[in-house]
């Protein structure tokens, strides 16, 4: 984002990186070369690692030396603060519960859609408007994937809410992976997930073995979210 008098810089990273520091660093001399404003870095980290928390990139030789350092917010920090967010009535606060839930209930469908159920009606209760409720919704519902079954359960409960506030905002607009959607809709979401898992393999190990390719190319769509997660997580790529 360019400001009138600098910049700020935002990078959101889920996964332990070593060099991840000094990747903070390229952004930001790149940004001050190329704007020639101040710049101001920060850095979310999304990850489950408490522990790892970097926030300064140091080189020196010969005399020569630089240090730099940033501001860093650890979402599992949160975890502790729940209250506080589910209090909050700024929308982040509503990013930040998803974002944790979806950590919580991996594994776990049941607690997932009473998670979610909670944090759509959540939406409502806050008296947000359409649009704030309609974008916020996108996001828990894309990062909260249910399986199929349950996914329509909720969809029905969503519509009750609906019809007694008499609020048709998610019940009106186009949803991924809604049973009755276009099946054009639903391959292209498989594709787009189906990248995603290729590209962060690629990225942590740099090779993508035809085996598990294939897995990929074969895979729908919650298991296409396991691939991911493993992918962010496996310490080899064997153990993917």
């Amino acid at each position: 984002m360019v400001e009138r008098h600098g910049c700020i810089h935002i990078e959101v990273q889920s996964q332990a990186e070593p060099a991840f520091a000094k990747r903070m660093f390229t952004y930001y001399y790149r940004i001050l070369d190329r704007y020639g404003h101040e710049v101001v870095s920060l850095a979310v980290l999304a990850d489950e690692r408490p522990s790892w928390r970097p926030h300064e990139h140091t080189t020196a030789r010969w005399g020569c030396a630089l240090t730099f350092t940033y501001p860093v917010v650890k979402l599992t920090d949160w975890r502790a603060r729940r209250e506080e967010l589910e209090e909050s009535d700024n929308p982040f606060a509503t990013v930040v519960l998803a974002h944790l839930a979806a950590q919580a209930t991996r594994g776990n469908p049941p607690e997932r859609e009473r998670v979610k159920l909670g944090l759509v009606r959540r939406l409502y209760d806050r008296g947000y408007e359409r649009e704030r409720i309609v974008s916020l919704f996108r996001f828990i519902d894309w990062l909260l994937a249910l399986p199929a079954d349950r996914e329509v359960a909720l969809r029905q409960v969503i519509m009750t809410w609906e019809e007694e506030r008499k609020m048709p905002y998610v019940t009106s607009i186009e949803r991924i992976g809604r049973a009755e959607g276009r099946e054009e809709g639903r391959k292209e979401g498989r594709e787009e997930g189906r990248e995603l898992v290729r590209r962060a393999v690629l990225r942590r190990f740099g090779s993508l073995p035809p085996s598990l390719e294939e897995r990929i190319a074969a895979a729908n769509r919650e298991e296409l979210l396991a691939l991911f997660d493993r992918a962010l997580d496996a310490a080899t790529l064997d153990a993917i």
